[in-house]
């Protein structure tokens, strides 16, 4: 629901599948952080929990 208010507004949305790197930051004006911290909710059914390392990437 959320990416639909972006794209309307013409942003492209993309979906990181694995841990977060500086590369992914580079390539992104807008990030966002989703909680999906339990595969029930995570994309593809698998939580991919945030590390001390992408805390401090961001």
């Amino acid at each position: 629901m959320l990416g639909e208010l972006f794209q309307k507004e013409g942003a492209e949305i993309s979906t990181l599948t694995t841990a977060l790197s500086k590369k992914d930051l580079k390539n992104a004006n807008i990030y966002i952080i989703v909680d999906a911290d339990i595969d029930k909710e995570a994309y593809g059914g698998k939580a991919i929990l945030s590390m001390p390392i992408q805390s401090k990437t961001l």
